[in-house]
């Protein structure tokens, strides 16, 4: 299960690393230990056998979050040794994006398993006009119209009509799931 899981993650992390390990001029041993790293500081429990929730007692369970932060900040730490401070700055400026850029992604894929078509430029295009519009307008109480409807403004001078609606289509049913997600969340949602 854990194998799955992790194969699943690095399908989704590969697309959006790639660019910057190509850039970055990584070999593919280097490669690897970045992606492992990024795994084990995305998901630190990931190898546990219990999570803080599992836990049987207090002490357990803050012996278990303990395991997680000190897995998550080894493998900060490997990451920042892999890289020059220059290359170290590149590389957190991708990962505060990783949301946007994952995103984008995600819906290019939805879209190549439909019949409407995404070329690279227009992928790359509409990803950095969110990232830019998520800057420019940042969520209130987690709300992303803003930004939303100022990509989808934008992305009238690169998209198709059908590309578009997909796209706008997409965003909504994001924002859905996530205020699903939130209510479940919350205490007595």
């Amino acid at each position: 299960m854990r194998q799955m899981n992790r194969q699943a993650s690095l399908r989704m992390l590969r697309p959006i690393c790639e660019p910057l390990l190509t850039q970055l001029n990584l070999s593919a041993q280097q490669r690897a230990q970045f992606y492992d790293a990024m795994l084990a500081m995305d998901d630190p429990g990931g190898m546990l056998d219990k999570l803080p929730n599992d836990a049987e007692t207090p002490e357990e369970r803050a012996q278990i979050e303990g395991q997680i932060q000190q897995t998550h900040d080894s493998a900060l730490a490997q990451i920042q040794q892999m890289f020059s401070s220059g290359e170290y700055q590149l590389y957190d400026s991708y990962r505060k994006t990783e949301g946007e850029r994952m995103l984008v992604q995600q819906f290019r894929q939805q879209l190549d398993s439909s019949s409407i078509q995404m070329s690279d430029w227009q992928s790359a295009s509409l990803r950095d006009l969110l990232i830019q519009a998520r800057a420019e307008y940042p969520p209130v109480n987690e709300d992303m119209t803003a930004s939303d409807e100022a990509t989808l403004a934008q992305a009238t001078q690169f998209l198709t009509p059908e590309q578009l609606t997909a796209f706008r289509d997409y965003l909504h049913n994001q924002e859905e799931m996530t205020r699903e997600i939130r209510k479940l969340q919350t205490p007595g949602g």
